[in-house]
């Protein structure tokens, strides 16, 4: 996440399989990666809620 900038990178998606459960993949075509900017307000909220549990940020781009 860019804090300053107010993005959140997308670079991966969910996929349903036949079995309808839910796969966490890398996109598909280069269209589908980019960023997706977010309001202030929902900065601070996640900034807030980093603060009141650090020990639980998973890094979802592994």
């Amino acid at each position: 996440m860019d804090i300053q900038g107010r993005t959140i990178p997308v670079r991966r998606q969910y996929v349903r399989n036949p079995d309808c459960s839910l796969e966490l993949t890398r996109s598909k075509t280069e269209n589908s990666v980019g960023q997706v900017s977010i309001p202030q307000a929902a900065v601070e909220l996640l900034i807030q809620e980093h603060e009141k549990h650090p020990d639980r940020m998973v890094n979802l781009y592994k």
